[in-house]
């Protein structure tokens, strides 16, 4: 007789593929216990420290802090909130001790933390490139809260707002503050034409200044034909 398949015992596991979406969620901490929205908590006139945070210096150097703050900025000025300083670091977010610092200065100046989203804060132990649904437990919020010297903290997304949700928003502010990504405009009808009439201006002047056909042509990228329709 053919020796009987043993049945596989399954332990439990922590990783990206041994647990469940919504079981994440429920290990995940309250966000909204520790962090408030800044929409909901701010109010015209208060003083506002802003908090930017990459993981590696290639994201630095491709300008994402940069963005972030534009970012933060314009979504502080529809607020009416002051910004009276900014903090950066670039590092892991596992570990939030470099908040204080920064958390003693806005207190100097009696201001609240604002950062773009949860994840700029803190980072769950857990997450890496093949667990990035990874989120903070509460111990690791509470040791958040514990670096923040009790300065109230805010974010523009929803404090428990999903990886997902952190990720998709992250990439639409660097396409939009960047001025990259999307879609290319649309070419309506008679687009090439229009743009081909610009540069008859150019061409009626270098004619003009004794350029040849063929060396117009050349030197603006447009057909013998037209030019010769323009002269």
């Amino acid at each position: 007789m053919p020796p009987k398949k043993r049945k596989r015992k399954c332990g439990k596991s922590y990783g990206s593929k041994g647990i469940s979406a919504a079981r994440r969620r429920t290990l995940a901490g309250d966000g909204r216990k520790y962090v408030s929205k800044a929409c909901e908590t701010l109010s015209p006139g208060d003083r506002v420290f802003l908090l930017l945070r990459v993981s590696t210096c290639t994201q630095d150097h491709d300008g994402n802090l940069d963005a972030s703050e534009k970012y933060l900025r314009a979504e502080m000025k529809k607020l009416g909130v002051i910004v009276v300083g900014v903090g950066r670091y670039v590092g892991s977010g596992y570990e939030p001790f470099w908040i204080g610092p920064y958390a003693y200065q806005a207190e100097k100046l009696g201001a609240k933390l604002v950062a773009e989203d949860l994840t700029r804060l803190i980072r769950s132990p857990r997450y890496n490139n093949r667990n990035q649904d990874a989120q903070a437990h509460d111990r690791d919020l509470q040791e958040l809260q514990y670096h923040s010297r009790g300065v109230p903290l805010a974010t523009v997304l929803d404090p428990n707002a999903s990886p997902g949700e952190c990720r998709s928003h992250q990439i639409k502010r660097g396409q939009s503050v960047k001025g990259k990504g999307g879609r290319p405009p649309k070419e309506t009808a008679g687009y090439k034409k229009k743009m081909r009439e610009k540069k008859k201006p150019e061409a009626v002047k270098l004619y003009a200044e004794g350029s040849s056909v063929p060396a117009i042509c050349k030197r603006l990228n447009v057909a013998r034909s037209t030019v010769y329709s323009w002269l």
